[in-house]
């Protein structure tokens, strides 16, 4: 799926240490589109995620990759627990919380 990522957050894979980059709700957009809070990443490990497909995994306990990929299963489980340690500050950041933004998010986030 191809997504204009002008309102998301950028997160390179050098700052976070997932596989590949990923993009943050950090302006409430879950609620205007009316879907689950989530995040996206580059759906090709090769690729750049501004430029390339991507796929969305939902911020949950039990996330959940939503469309298509070509990663392998250790890749998806990075991210997954990526999202499961980092879980409180992503919802934090997607509902606009006053005290995160995406410097006060990549300060307290939790490498995998």
């Amino acid at each position: 799926m191809f997504f204009n990522m002008a309102w998301w957050d950028f997160l390179s894979k050098e700052d976070s240490g997932l596989p590949v980059d990923v993009h943050l709700d950090g302006y409430h957009l879950y609620d205007f589109y009316k879907w689950s809070k989530r995040l996206i990443f580059a759906a090709d490990k090769n690729a750049n995620s501004r430029d390339s497909f991507v796929a969305f995994m939902t911020i949950s306990d039990e996330p959940k990759v939503l469309g298509e990929h070509e990663l392998s299963e250790l890749e998806i489980q990075q991210i997954k627990d990526f999202v499961i340690k980092n879980k409180e500050l992503l919802e934090r950041l997607s509902v606009m919380d006053k005290e995160i933004d995406i410097i006060g998010f990549m300060e307290r986030m939790i490498k995998v």
